[in-house]
């Protein structure tokens, strides 16, 4: 086939079985390639399907089969897709074969793009040298109502650009990287100024991630970006308005409402609108629900894109870096998911962005990791931090090496960061960004431990159990506000209590 199958509405491509029908597209290059291989016939399709078929692109590729903003209705469906942009090279530095060369990034090409909303992935076996599942950059903020489940996917970018997901299920899919590059998963947003950037109700379950080598080897991230306020903030209990005193950024519909200090801390709420100016907000999870502690001059509240209600559950990875909620991220869960030669399982508030003196701060609040298993903890670390500008101190710092499940925040320093772009000075926020963290249950079977540092507070630990480590549990270096709780736990014999392999004495703690 040269050139895309543009699909008009309401219709399905469909082979008899894809074992006994393909599709060969033609080898394009960067300006001969259409935009998307497999995709509606206008911007206005609002409803197709691809099944049982198998798909060859063997040469440059922007995407393959690609969903529109469009959207209200689609699927993929028992298809088996290889498409590799490297097709028949030479391993040799520089030199091209059968007429083949590349100039391309490893990553270039998404197999699947998704926007819009009720779209199934299922059953189905995709390689790709680029990415697999995709809304990055798909001509809106993310999407609605996906479920991808029950594939088998090589990726060789990312497994799946999970940027501004809603009311999604991922499960029952395997997958493996393919390249030196491979990079993992991740839930992000990356469109704060959209207006529906907003990620939450997400069931990832029963999955697996192995050989992930590239970028930061990020298992699974939240990556979250951006925020509107950070400021001192007033409120009328009887309307619900509340009256933003500080710079503001923007408005944010939908978007998370959080006390990082003074009066009500740790409390949040949705903005449900924002008014006229942007310094009017009314609040709520539901409409207008107060706080349970009213506001005050102490109070300090946070505006950012929602990041939430996540639920990891029963997965396994494996060869490479960690699973972690980045930044943003509000009452998630992860529960029996097994790891093995990875970076472990954090809980990472940290500042949201890097604009000085408008730094945005995104906090870790109502975490819970239960019942998951370090299965092998011997794994190569993600990379060097020493020269990264927060070197190794009493605690560790930037990365949660040796230890295996955390709650850490920005790069550790002790308790904070000095003055940088993270934090711009004196005045900057020393308030607790991880709160109401819980880990219970959680098993190292070797090689790890349990950290909790930064400005963690209010965090739980109890009934976990480390074995064959030459660490166990620690905790240092948190905000004065603390409420750490160690209990009941089973550690390494022989260890002092709460030690740290970065201090030259125990006494020092």
């Amino acid at each position: 086939m040269q050139g895309p199958i543009l699909v008009p509405e309401k219709c399905i491509i469909q082979g008899e079985r894809k074992d006994l029908v393909s599709i060969f597209f033609f080898e394009d290059n960067q300006t001969t390639a259409p935009p998307a291989y497999i995709t509606g016939e206008n911007k206005n399709v609002t409803q197709f399907g691809i099944e049982d078929i198998t798909i060859y692109v063997t040469y440059y590729a922007n995407i393959i089969i690609q969903f529109q903003p469009a959207t209200i209705s689609g699927y993929v469906k028992n298809i088996r897709m290889r498409y590799n942009s490297y097709f028949s090279l030479e391993p040799v530095m520089g030199q091209g074969s059968r007429g083949r060369n590349t100039a391309w990034s490893t990553g270039q090409g998404t197999a699947i793009m998704l926007a819009g909303k009720n779209i199934q992935i299922e059953y189905n076996d995709i390689y790709s040298s680029g990415d697999v599942v995709s809304t990055l950059h798909n001509g809106m903020a993310g999407g609605s109502y996906f479920h991808v489940h029950d594939n088998r996917f090589w990726n060789g970018g990312t497994t799946h650009w999970g940027i501004s997901w809603k009311q999604c299920i991922y499960e029952n899919n395997v997958a493996t990287g393919v390249s030196a590059t491979s990079m993992g998963s991740n839930y992000p947003q990356y469109d704060h100024g959209d207006g529906n950037p907003h990620i939450q109700h997400i069931y990832h379950y029963n999955n697996s991630q192995n050989m992930i080598w590239g970028n930061d080897r990020e298992m699974m991230t939240t990556d979250a970006g951006g925020g509107v306020y950070w400021g001192a903030v007033s409120a009328n209990s009887q309307t619900g308005e509340l009256t933003l005193t500080d710079w503001v950024g923007g408005i944010q519909p939908g978007g998370a409402m959080c006390i990082l200090q003074g009066s009500a801390t740790g409390e949040c709420r949705r903005v449900v609108q924002s008014g006229t100016p942007a310094s009017n907000y009314t609040q709520g999870w539901l409409p207008n629900k107060p706080f349970s502690v009213p506001l005050d001059e102490t109070s300090r509240l946070a505006i950012m894109p929602h990041q939430g209600k996540i639920a990891f559950n029963s997965n396994h990875y494996s060869d490479g870096g960690p699973v972690q909620f980045y930044s943003t991220a509000l009452n998630c869960q992860t529960i029996e998911n097994v790891f093995e030669r990875t970076g472990g399982l954090t809980a990472w508030g940290r500042a949201a962005s890097f604009d000085p003196p408008h730094v945005m701060w995104g906090p870790n609040f109502r975490q819970v990791f239960y019942d998951n298993v370090i299965k092998e903890g011997n794994h190569v670390y993600n990379y060097d931090v020493i020269g990264l500008g927060a070197p190794y101190h009493p605690g560790g710092s930037k990365i949660i090496e040796p230890w295996s499940f955390g709650s850490l925040t920005n790069g550790q320093g002790p308790p904070w960061e000095p003055p940088s772009k993270y934090d711009p000075g004196p005045t900057g926020f020393k308030g607790a960004l991880n709160r109401f963290i819980t880990m219970r249950g959680n098993i190292v079977e070797s090689n790890g431990g349990i950290k909790v540092c930064g400005t963690s507070s209010n965090v739980l630990v109890e009934k976990n159990e480390i074995y064959l480590s030459d660490v166990g549990i620690h905790y240092n270096e948190t905000t004065t506000q603390g409420g750490i709780v160690v209990e009941n736990n089973i550690e390494p014999s022989g260890l002092p209590s709460n030690y740290n392999p970065y201090t030259k004495s125990h006494d020092e703690l």
